[in-house]
């Protein structure tokens, strides 16, 4: 038998009698599998949606869209909910609006709680939205560790809590909530398929005078006035916006608020930045004084898949100030995204099934060992078919990848420079 493709051509020779079983059992297998869509617990996956080929952001002019902008349709799953582990309490809300994807978990930043995602609630219709307290914000357990690599990795314990309670597959990190995301999946805490870093970097310095104010309670006044003047924190500080974060950041208190930046200060990760390969984007405040664009080039020079977006007239807290904008961004970015959920040969697709089935071995996607090592990797993907005699070759290019769809793997995307 000779089947003719357009991207190769392969031929399989089987005896009458195997010829008979094998296609007995792509019948049996692919009816299954048909019957499964209807149930998705079964495990048996064929097809996936496939959001095709990432595209450019889309760049429009938007008007005044300001903190009063958040969600007002009900979500169908809401209020505070806690998990235990390490023996604490992690609080988090889930706003799910009926999204098929998996979830999407937030992490605020230093002096934060889950309420500065106020406004990417209105994302849930898309990917199901986690916002989360790390521990010693808001209603989760108060945690007694020392700033740098110790509170790094109990914040990183908390989000891989949430994050596996929700069947999460994307983080979104803002600041020191961005070094948490990123320490997480470098600890392999997590799994995730796609990650966004806003307002922070590979590396976090903090201004000495603003570490020196908060190590007293009567210069705490101090500090906070600084983090709320012009482009720190916000581009345009109304009334409204600084009473909101003060508040905040007051009811988290000096002795947390000093913790999570002197972590902030400790962290540098440079060094490690081509271990976190995922999709990425790196999304800054072109007014941002602390976390200034500078961070976002280098994060995007520097991970293997990370495009860069600048949010015009905002600074520290894009989210907040512009979320029209910021949720465009990461809208695009999760539609895009190719999740991993039984496509990919290598985690166990009905195709994958009955390749194995018929003696093929793969290679492809990184995912699992070939038992033939693949040769020329950079130019495509072999296929061995063993026979009694020598194995022929099939050769997939690369644009054609061994999922259903183009995955980001195979296909990374190229990185892009965006202002918005």
């Amino acid at each position: 038998m000779t089947t003719v493709g357009r991207a190769c051509r392969v031929e399989l020779r089987f005896p009458p009698t195997s010829a008979v079983l094998l296609w007995g059992c792509v019948w049996t297998l692919v009816t299954l599998s048909l019957a499964s869509q209807n149930n998705p617990t079964s495990g048996l996956i064929l097809f996936q949606r496939d959001y095709g080929p990432s595209q450019p952001a889309v760049t429009h002019a938007v008007g005044s869209d300001r903190l009063a902008n958040v969600d007002t349709r009900p979500a169908l799953r809401s209020g505070m909910e806690t998990i235990r582990h390490h023996g604490r309490e992690t609080a988090y809300r889930i706003s799910d609006h009926g999204a098929s994807n998996p979830s999407m978990v937030c992490i605020h930043g230093s002096g934060g709680d889950h309420r500065i995602w106020a406004a990417q609630t209105r994302l849930a219709d898309t990917v199901p939205v986690v916002t989360m307290n790390l521990s010693g914000h808001g209603d989760s357990s108060e945690l007694e560790t020392q700033p740098g690599p110790e509170t790094l990795d109990a914040y990183a314990a908390d989000v891989a809590a949430v994050a596996h309670e929700t069947d999460a597959r994307v983080l979104l990190g803002n600041s020191l909530g961005g070094a948490v995301a990123m320490q997480a999946i470098l600890d392999q805490r997590v799994s995730v398929d796609g990650l966004v870093l806003a307002g922070t970097g590979a590396k976090l310095g903090v201004s000495d005078r603003l570490l020196s104010w908060l190590d007293s309670d009567s210069t705490l006044e101090q500090a906070l006035e600084y983090l709320h003047e012009s482009d720190r924190l916000f581009h345009d500080v109304t009334p409204e916006k600084r009473d909101q974060s003060w508040t905040t950041m007051a009811e988290v208190g000096r002795k947390v608020l000093r913790r999570d930046f002197r972590t902030c200060d400790r962290f540098d990760i440079r060094d490690r930045l081509q271990e976190l390969d995922v999709p990425a984007i790196a999304v800054v405040g072109e007014c941002d004084s602390l976390t200034p664009p500078s961070f976002h080039r280098y994060l995007a020079s520097s991970l293997p898949a990370c495009d860069l977006h600048t949010i015009a007239a905002a600074a520290h807290l894009s989210m907040l100030e512009r979320p029209i904008v910021f949720n465009r961004i990461v809208r695009q970015f999760v539609q895009n995204l190719d999740w991993r959920q039984g496509v990919c040969l290598g985690e166990k697709s009905i195709l994958y099934y009955i390749l194995v089935g018929v003696g093929v071995s793969y290679s492809g996607c990184g995912d699992q060992p070939s038992r033939h090592p693949p040769t020329r990797r950079s130019a495509g993907r072999r296929l061995a078919l063993p026979y009694h005699r020598r194995p022929r070759l099939v050769w997939i290019p690369r644009p054609t990848c061994m999922r259903l769809s183009n995955c980001a793997s195979c296909n990374p995307p190229r990185r892009r420079i965006q202002t918005v």
